[in-house]
């Protein structure tokens, strides 16, 4: 959804999806490039029939919300359950559940978004980085 009119904060168009999926789509984070597009990354698996493997996709709109581009982010799926990951509060036995992490990050500029996210390393759980380019 998005305001109707520039600055008034009690009018707004009807809720609209971004990228339709009958699969999971989860931890969006949004940013803005000072041109006006809007950009929003989340983690989607769109790309798995089974929705069990993770795209990371980039929807973005330069019409603010009436329309949206959306494209993966990654070559190749990944599956977030790979590694169980024991976080320091967590005690057994409920240590080793899965947990892939709390966020996703994008920044924009007029050229492009640069997005931050969680996937599988070699051993482990890792940071990567990623660019999309306007």
């Amino acid at each position: 959804m998005h305001q109707t009119t520039a600055g008034d904060l009690a009018h707004w168009s009807e809720a609209a999806q971004i990228k339709a999926s009958p699969n999971q789509q989860f931890f969006p984070w949004i940013s803005a490039a000072p041109n006006g597009r809007v950009d929003v990354v989340y983690y989607d698996r769109t790309c798995d029939s089974g929705d069990k493997l993770n795209c990371v996709t980039l929807s973005s709109t330069t019409d603010s919300g009436a329309s949206w581009s959306s494209a993966s982010l990654l070559n190749t799926p990944f599956d977030g359950d790979v590694f169980e990951t024991c976080l320091a509060f967590v005690q057994e036995p409920d240590c080793g559940r899965h947990f892939m992490g709390d966020y996703i990050a994008i920044a924009s500029n007029n050229a492009k978004a640069q997005v931050l996210y969680t996937g599988n390393g070699e051993q482990a759980l890792d940071v990567f980085s990623v660019s999309a380019t306007f």
